[in-house]
């Protein structure tokens, strides 16, 4: 048996919102962080030796900070996932129940993390 959220529908609505809201800021942010990576390979592939460093430390300083772009990029996806998954949660009716346990999610916790899929209980087991 699936369980229906007990949460208003103000309270949902407004959950709904920031939702929204944190979705659209987190897609700004992998669109900018895969361009800046985008723009920064292009530049090392195009074969404009005036921008290549010499130095082999600065073209590892180079890669580490190309790397650390792609992982900011990737955590902002895994964030913007679960951001969907919770407004699909929400579209389903399934939306301030724990995924783990089934237990209602408390609301102060959906307030401050809203994309949260886990009670705390079992948030702290994972």
């Amino acid at each position: 048996m699936v369980k229906k959220t007990k949460l208003s529908k103000e309270v949902l609505s407004k959950l709904q919102k920031a939702l929204l809201k944190k979705r659209a800021r987190l897609m700004g942010n992998v669109e900018k962080l895969e361009e800046e990576s985008f723009m920064n390979s292009q530049k090392d592939f195009s074969g404009d030796i005036s921008g290549y460093k010499t130095h082999i430390a600065d073209i590892g300083s180079d890669a580490s900070g190309m790397e650390l772009m792609l992982g900011l990029a990737s955590n902002q996806q895994k964030l913007l996932q679960q951001v969907n998954d919770a407004l699909a949660r929400i579209e389903d009716g399934t939306y301030g129940f724990c995924q783990m346990c089934g237990k209602p999610i408390p609301q102060a916790r959906l307030e401050a993390i809203p994309e949260a899929e886990l009670c705390l209980n079992c948030a702290d087991k994972n």
